[in-house]
């Protein structure tokens, strides 16, 4: 679709559309899926600064949740209490969408999987820096995508 999105839109903490980068407004019909991941999410709602999302706001739930969770330290706090999940600084992961036409039929297979992961040492473990690369081509798994 190659719509990239700007915003969630957010009437009394409950996304009912979202606000794309050219300005379009697109409202959902059941609900809002993210596909993104926490981070990035949490980057797409935002304050409102017109009639159309004057009530969009990070609802405070989601807002703790992220910040205890997600967008702190993973260290300790001075009371031995987990102050959330620590980056990974060595994780790369490549997402490629290729045309699969022309490929054998019985894709994905051994020789050929759609997902596959290059560790350069695993004595060192995943987070030793540049010593994991992750490739997904998850247009293998589904023509769709």
């Amino acid at each position: 679709l190659n719509c990239p999105v700007d915003q969630v839109l957010l009437d009394n903490n409950k996304a009912y559309g979202v606000r794309l980068v050219d300005g379009t407004i697109l409202k959902a019909k059941q609900a809002v899926v993210s596909n993104a991941d926490p981070y990035i999410t949490y980057n797409f709602f935002g304050s409102g600064n017109d009639d159309e999302t004057t009530s969009s706001s990070i609802p405070e739930e989601f807002d703790t949740y992220m910040k205890e969770t997600f967008l702190s330290t993973g260290e300790e706090d001075e009371d031995d209490n987990n102050t959330g999940i620590p980056d990974l600084k060595s994780f790369i992961h490549i997402h490629a969408g290729i045309d699969a036409k022309g490929l054998p039929d019985n894709i994905p297979n051994a020789d050929f999987p759609a997902q596959w992961a290059v560790v350069r040492d695993w004595d060192v473990g995943v987070e030793a820096p540049r010593n994991i690369v992750l490739c997904s081509m998850p247009s293998l798994l589904d023509p769709d995508l």
